[in-house]
C-alpha cells in the first residue's frame, strides 16, 4: 500500500503505484466494473470533488465510469494517481501487483476470462 509513505522508499512505492496506473490504463477501464467504491475512497480523502463524482455515478457503463475517473487521475498527477492505486488495491486487489508473493504478473496484464469476481472486477 502506499498511502501515508514518505522518504526514498515511499518514493520508490508511490512511482510504482503512478507506473500502473498509467501502464494499465486500458486495462483497468476494462476490468473494473464495480467503480463506485473507488470514486467513494477518492471522494472522502477529498482527491475527487463533488461535481466529478456526480458525473461518475450517472455515467452509463463503467467504462465510461474509468474514463471520468481517468480524467481526474491526469490532471490530478502523481497524489491522486497514488490513492487510485491505494483504492484498487482495497477493492480489486488481483488488478495490483503483489508484493507479498513477489510475484510481478497482475490480473490487468493477463488475458481475461470475462468472469466478474465478488468484488466487481474482471477476473482472470
Amino acid at each position: 500500500m502506499v498511502e501515508g509513505l514518505s522518504g526514498p522508499d515511499g518514493l520508490m512505492e508511490i512511482a510504482k503505484a503512478v507506473q500502473h496506473v498509467d501502464s494499465n490504463r486500458a486495462d483497468l477501464i476494462q476490468r473494473v466494473v464495480d467503480v463506485m467504491p473507488i470514486a467513494d475512497e477518492l471522494l472522502q480523502t477529498n482527491m475527487i470533488h463533488q461535481e466529478m463524482y456526480n458525473d461518475i455515478l450517472t455515467a452509463g457503463t463503467s467504462q465510461k465510469q474509468m474514463r471520468l475517473l481517468y480524467r481526474v487521475l491526469d490532471s490530478g498527477g502523481d497524489t491522486v494517481k497514488s490513492a487510485f492505486y491505494t483504492a484498487l488495491e482495497k477493492n480489486c486487489p488481483h488488478l495490483v501487483p503483489s508484493s507479498a508473493s513477489g510475484d510481478k504478473t497482475t490480473a490487468a496484464t493477463q488475458e481475461a476470462s470475462g468472469s466478474v469476481g465478488k468484488r466487481g472486477c474482471v477476473t482472470v
